[in-house]
């Protein structure tokens, strides 16, 4: 009886194919000026609206679209930086997505991606909401800065409602480096908190309601007024004297 051997495949030896080259932009819309991301189009029957799937990071960095005559691959040329997770994000859970671009000389310009139903049906699915929600607060997010060497990756926490911890992380997922470092390191652990089964129910509703009063905030870096340190002391201590003296 023949034994097959998966694990020495072709497609597992491969290394991963970046294609694309990172800019850092602060616009706070996407046009085919300032595009999410751009495709290649050479030689593609790439149309206005697009569909099809990003294909898994860990294989190459592309966008396989569905073309008159089959599945048409493409590579990514350029990527907004604010975007690399979220497209990663989009690739690893093979979600249809409908771009809307436009070619120009360097390629297929993204402006616009909506999710839509299995099957390329034009409904749009229920969790576009989310998808909407996440190309939102991206864009209203400064670009995050160069990626750091050794970062801790192990480390582990309507208008749209961050209230689900599914919800959480796939927002925390998404947003990647667009999150201050401080704000993201605090999100992963008390993300690992919320999902423990070593403390109490308690704590673990106190962690998820946190994290979601949390990443429901624009960490924008000019969008909160500086604050008076002396004047924030004296309110948090008189509250924590309100607290103890009910309990």
């Amino acid at each position: 009886m023949p034994v097959f051997d998966f694990n020495n495949s072709e497609d597992q030896t491969k290394d991963p194919v970046c294609t694309y080259s990172v800019f850092r932009s602060n616009v706070s819309s996407a046009t085919p000026e300032h595009p999410i991301l751009v495709l290649d189009s050479r030689g593609k029957e790439l149309k206005h609206h697009a569909r099809g799937v990003f294909t898994n990071p860990v294989k190459r960095t592309a966008f396989e679209a569905e073309g008159d005559n089959g599945v048409v691959s493409t590579d990514i040329l350029q990527i907004d930086a604010r975007f690399v997770s979220l497209l990663k994000w989009l690739g690893e859970n093979h979600i249809n997505v409908c771009l809307s671009g436009a070619v120009r000389e360097d390629g297929y310009a993204v402006y616009k991606i909506r999710e839509i139903a299995f099957g390329g049906g034009k409904k749009l699915s229920a969790e576009d909401g989310f998808l909407q929600f996440m190309i939102e607060r991206l864009l209203s997010s400064d670009a995050p800065a160069e990626e750091a060497e050794n970062e801790d990756e192990e480390e582990t926490g309507d208008s749209m409602k961050l209230t689900s911890i599914q919800s959480i992380t796939d927002f925390m997922n998404c947003a990647g480096r667009t999150l201050p470092d401080n704000i993201r390191l605090w999100a992963r652990r008390n993300l690992a908190v919320a999902r423990s089964h070593e403390v109490s129910a308690e704590e673990r509703r106190h962690a998820q309601r946190a994290l979601s009063i949390m990443m429901n905030i624009q960490w924008k870096s000019n969008y909160f007024e500086s604050i008076d340190v002396n004047e924030a002391r004296r309110i948090l201590d008189e509250e924590l004297y309100l607290s103890l003296i009910h309990i």
